[in-house]
């Protein structure tokens, strides 16, 4: 029975680190151009990157996902897209909403906070500290400020750092596979 576990566990890490790296991969070529269609390029790889990323978090209650993007109109358009062409997290249901920075982040699961609402941080992050809600960001300070996940890019991949202690504070479990591909 141990057995069996460890080559699932295995089998489990082989495969996301395939995924993570094939995304990383696609990502490469679209970032060097510095278009406009390199840049949704970028995010349409982001997307497909945090959407599988979802498939490794527990939040405390079933049903769809809500996937809320503030500051960022063409990284909502991308995850719309995205969304609508493959299951999201853990095969459940993505719905997204784009969210004024002022808005209301608490019906959430997952709050992308883009680069035109950064200065909306603080706030948006003090509005759902209590709830279970994925906080994705890109700035070098975002994990500091009580975000969870920060992507970014590097070498011309997509990378990733995550608090978990954050996550866990919050009552989201975020796989241990998951966690060990993250940047430090």
């Amino acid at each position: 029975m141990v057995r069996e576990s460890s080559a699932r566990i295995h089998v489990g890490v082989t495969l996301l680190a395939i995924v993570c790296a094939a995304l990383a991969g696609e990502a490469a070529p679209a970032f060097a151009s510095g278009t406009t269609n390199a840049r949704m390029d970028e995010y349409r790889v982001r997307a497909a990157f945090l959407l599988k990323f979802a498939k490794f978090v527990q939040w405390p209650r079933d049903g769809s996902l809500t996937f809320c993007v503030t500051g960022d109109e063409e990284f909502g358009f991308a995850i719309t897209t995205t969304a609508g062409a493959a299951n999201g997290g853990n095969g459940r249901d993505v719905v997204v909403r784009n969210v004024s920075p002022k808005g209301d982040f608490s019906k959430c699961d997952m709050v992308y906070v883009g680069r035109d609402a950064t200065k909306y941080t603080a706030e948006i992050l003090k509005q759902i500290e209590s709830v279970p809600v994925l906080a994705i960001g890109e700035s070098d300070a975002f994990l500091n400020e009580g975000g969870i996940v920060r992507v970014f890019v590097e070498d011309n991949k997509i990378r990733f750092q995550v608090n978990g202690s954050t996550a866990e504070k919050r009552g989201l479990k975020i796989s241990s596979q998951l966690l060990s591909l993250a940047a430090r």
